[in-house]
């Protein structure tokens, strides 16, 4: 699988060398990605019980690349790393994403995602679909003004039977300089002792030229078998559209890395 990751990335960036510069979107994450999602790395990072809004991918204005490499320990204690790509292209109004994501962890496969976006104008909706059998659908609503808000659903068509069931919902408030994000989302599966819980996140993100920072609190409600850990994690953004790093903190491991480069 790391061969596979190593193909595709020399894919994207050789036969992206041409291409014009410029995304038109959010480049830091914040909240659980529902009402203001990033458009650098939305296929293989979500934060939640619901994949990463996929109507993102209509925000891309030209085409981009990114690089993501996470690291810390699982729950069991032991090292625990991932390493992933994505490429995007779109025209501002109509947008696509294809990713792969391989985790270095026993029993660990390899997997590859997409998502599709298109914007009318006063909202914006996508689909999205990752192995094994999961589907997504998200939508933005309120265009370029003020206020947005998100919906997400998710669909894990599991073999045993026992699928997964995903729902997500959020508002977003831009003030220029600054976003001030609210999601919440909640998943059911047959069986599961956590179908009751609802995370809820809200998150400031602030933005000032070329450094972005983002402060977002994870809070599980109804958690009657304390399941989860409440946590705060945060992320700071380096660069512009041409070349992006950003560097986050507990959200999808203890350290992530996401470089994004247009073209």
């Amino acid at each position: 699988m790391k061969n596979a990751l190593l193909l595709l990335s020399m894919i994207l960036v050789g036969s992206l060398a041409w291409a014009r510069p410029g995304t038109n979107g959010q480049r830091l994450s914040v909240g659980q990605g529902i009402s203001s999602p990033a458009i650098t790395s939305p296929v293989n990072y979500s934060n939640g019980f619901t994949t990463t809004n996929a109507a993102v991918a209509s925000r891309l204005s030209g085409p981009q690349v990114s690089i993501e490499y996470d690291k810390g320990d699982d729950s069991a204690g032991n090292d625990s790393s991932g390493v992933g790509a994505e490429l995007g292209y779109g025209n501002g109004k109509v947008g696509a994403m294809l990713g792969y994501y391989d985790r270095d962890c026993t029993g660990c496969e390899g997997r590859w995602g997409g998502i599709v976006g298109v914007d009318t104008g006063s909202f914006s909706f996508g689909i999205g679909y990752r192995e094994e059998k999961q589907y997504s659908l998200g939508a933005l609503i309120g265009g370029s003004g003020s206020s947005r808000f998100g919906l997400t659903a998710d669909f894990v068509d599991l073999d045993t039977g026992n699928d997964v069931t995903g729902y997500g919902v959020g508002y977003s408030y831009l003030g220029g300089s600054w976003v001030f994000a609210l999601d919440a989302s909640k998943r059911d599966q047959k069986g599961a002792a956590n179908n009751d819980v609802i995370l809820v996140t809200p998150g400031l993100m602030i933005q000032a030229d070329w450094l972005a920072v983002s402060v977002s609190y994870d809070l599980y409600t109804n958690d009657k078998n304390d399941i989860f850990d409440d946590q705060v994690w945060f992320g700071v953004g380096f660069g512009g559209d041409q070349a992006h790093l950003a560097i986050y903190h507990d959200y999808v491991n203890e350290w992530a890395l996401v470089g994004t480069f247009g073209f």
